[in-house]
């Protein structure tokens, strides 16, 4: 299947869809399901053509220009206070906030250093 249209078409997908819904999922979760069951056979071919090594140390880079980022971020007299959100007219589209840190939020650097961590704990 090529597209969210061609797995749409299958009527397997209606029966998957009706029994997820029932338990919950929402329409935007739906369709972020079904994109990234399109996607899974390029995903698939792209991270073939890499050793484990070569992935490891590709992550490890990301990893440490998100940490360099992150300080950067937290650095800034004024980007210090950005949040990531959802929000936007639909509410679920990521959009950054300024204003305060509350008990439980990450700020920009905060989401970014644990993204790196992550990043760098999966090598």
């Amino acid at each position: 299947m090529k597209t969210i249209e061609d797995l749409k078409a299958d009527p397997r997908t209606e029966e998957v869809e009706i029994i997820l819904k029932k338990a919950g999922i929402t329409d935007v979760w739906w369709e972020g399901l079904l994109a990234r069951v399109v996607a899974l056979p390029a995903r698939h071919a792209l991270i073939t053509k890499e050793t484990m090594e070569e992935a490891r140390e590709r992550r490890g880079i990301l990893a440490e220009k998100m940490h360099i980022l992150a300080c950067d971020i937290a650095d800034d007299r004024e980007a210090f206070e950005f949040f990531p959100m959802y929000g936007g007219a639909k509410g679920h589209q990521p959009i950054l906030r300024i204003r305060q840190p509350h008990e439980g939020a990450l700020s920009l650097a905060g989401w970014l250093t644990n993204c790196a961590d992550h990043l760098e704990a999966g090598s």
